[in-house]
């Protein structure tokens, strides 16, 4: 396995676990490069190309944040990036100019996503998550998001594909009373 291989494992997992705690459904997340593509999590989900609110654009922010972040988790290089990082940054600011019409609204959204990122990926129970993705990534090259979802939160129960918990914590929304208990509420993809 060579490390640059195994960077691109992170890069690809960081965004699975993403889409794996904001609720954004993929086919697959694979290290199996295609021209100048060197993995991805291929998704069709619409709020990730056409949000429908600001939730689902910050959804999809850290998404696409996520590669870049769990790469500057792994190896704190910035430099040594895989060449994937320059588009999903790129793809941020696509993402949220339509949802926030000033530049310096763009630009605070922007710090507050990538914040949001970091503190998701850094959390020790999170990050093992990653790693685990991105071993199984090295073994397989591919995985379906129910295997991702196996990797991550345990052997698969018989059933909808969203029934595990922990899959679903809410980054977005304000917490609002429910029966005594604090309940996240937010109005992003899938949700």
């Amino acid at each position: 396995m060579t490390n640059d291989r195994y960077r691109v494992a992170i890069h690809e997992a960081g965004h699975a676990v993403c889409a794996l705690r904001l609720e954004i459904s993929f086919d697959s997340v694979t290290i199996n490069q295609e021209g100048e593509i060197l993995g991805e999590v291929k998704t069709d989900d619409i709020c990730r190309y056409n949000p429908k609110s600001r939730a689902d654009a910050m959804a999809a922010v850290i998404f696409s944040f996520g590669g870049y972040v769990a790469e500057l988790l792994y190896s704190y290089d910035i430099e040594g990036s895989v060449a994937g990082a320059e588009d999903d940054l790129a793809d941020v600011m696509d993402i949220l100019r339509p949802a926030f019409k000033t530049d310096k609204e763009c630009l605070r959204r922007w710090h507050r996503a990538h914040v949001k990122t970091f503190k998701l990926l850094s959390k020790p129970e999170t990050w093992a998550i990653v790693e685990k993705l991105a071993a199984a990534l090295i073994e397989k090259e591919t995985l379906t998001f129910e295997e991702a979802i196996d990797i991550a939160f345990g052997a698969s129960k018989k059933g909808a594909r969203n029934d595990r918990p922990g899959i679903r914590p809410r980054l977005y929304g304000r917490p609002r009373q429910n029966g005594g208990r604090q309940e996240a509420h937010s109005e992003h993809c899938g949700g």
